[in-house]
């Protein structure tokens, strides 16, 4: 190294500065990203559903709370209306001559219908009108509404009663027939609502219903007889001629008979859910669906016309006297 070059001067060495930036004082914003802003709305949505969830609850509690007060006050008012209910009734009687056979002609709405049977060639009716309203007065106005229409055609008596301005809340009111006829006679009946009871006649027999029971004891129906109901039950105790066909059908009831040993019929029974049993003759039912049953066969040695039993829901019982 040269001895005589100059020393440098530290000193004056310039030294080269960097500005540094400034930060902005407001803090930057952040964007959420896209997953961020649905978690943001799923949670702002949150309480949204709860509210409307709440709210049904509350409504459907309302409703449940109204319809029991409805329900409530309609049973109190029928409580209430029963027990300040009073009763009138009215009876009277009317007899008419007629031949051998007479036909019986019946249309009641509501009400027991009662045949028994009486002297021959003559038909009484005994006709009582019930009716039952809040007062004695109310009783005794709904009970001059109602109309028992009494005529006789030849041979043929005809009986039809009319509940003018009848309803619930007004007033309850029934028609009891208590019907006597010669011991062979035709009858046709039919009762809304109400039992029918035919007692030793014997005849064609036609009685159709909605609501009540069709009790036959010691009757023989002829050829064509039918007995329909809608809801109740056909209870018979009687014989069924040789070379009759009788019809009885009931859509919710049980059909129980009891014939005379020496029937000569063949029997076609069917229910759709129900069971069938026989008792006295060797005809065994089949399960129909595991629900229902069919019984078909002879009952006696040579059977002669056919007992067609149909029900829809119930059972069928066929025994011997």
């Amino acid at each position: 190294m040269d001895q005589n070059a100059p020393v440098p001067n530290h000193s004056e060495v310039q030294v080269e500065t960097y500005d540094r930036p400034t930060l902005p004082k407001t803090p930057p914003t952040l964007t959420p990203s896209p997953s961020g802003r649905r978690r943001q709305r799923a949670r702002r949505r949150g309480p949204r559903w709860f509210v409307w969830l709440i709210g049904c609850v509350l409504a459907v509690v309302l409703l449940a709370l109204l319809a029991c007060a409805l329900v409530g006050g309609l049973v109190v008012g029928i409580v209430f209306k029963l027990a300040n209910e009073v009763t009138a009734s009215a009876t009277s009687t009317q007899s008419f001559v007629v031949g051998a056979i007479p036909s019986l002609d019946i249309h009641n709405a509501a009400g027991r219908v009662q045949v028994q049977p009486g002297a021959t060639g003559v038909v009484t009716a005994q006709i009582t009108k019930n009716t039952r309203d809040t007062s004695q007065s109310a009783a005794q106005a709904s009970l001059n509404t109602i109309v028992v229409t009494v005529t006789q055609t030849g041979d043929q008596i005809t009986i039809t009663t009319d509940f003018q301005g009848e309803s619930f809340f007004a007033g309850s009111s029934t028609v009891n027939l208590l019907i006597t006829v010669p011991p062979t006679a035709n009858i046709t009946a039919d009762v809304t609502a109400g039992n029918m009871e035919v007692d030793g006649v014997s005849g064609l027999l036609e009685i159709t219903g909605d609501a009540g029971t069709a009790t036959l004891q010691d009757v023989a129906t002829a050829d064509g007889s039918r007995i329909h109901l809608t809801t109740g039950s056909v209870i018979m105790r009687g014989a069924i001629p040789t070379n009759a066909t009788v019809d009885i059908a009931v859509s919710t009831g049980n059909v129980t008979l009891q014939l005379p040993a020496d029937t000569q019929t063949r029997l076609d029974a069917r229910t759709n859910l129900g069971a069938i049993q026989i008792d006295g003759w060797p005809l065994e039912p089949t399960r129909m669906n595991s629900v229902g049953a069919v019984a078909n066969g002879a009952l006696g040695a040579q059977p002669a016309g056919t007992l067609h039993i149909q029900v829809d829901t119930g059972d069928i019982t066929v025994s011997q006297l």
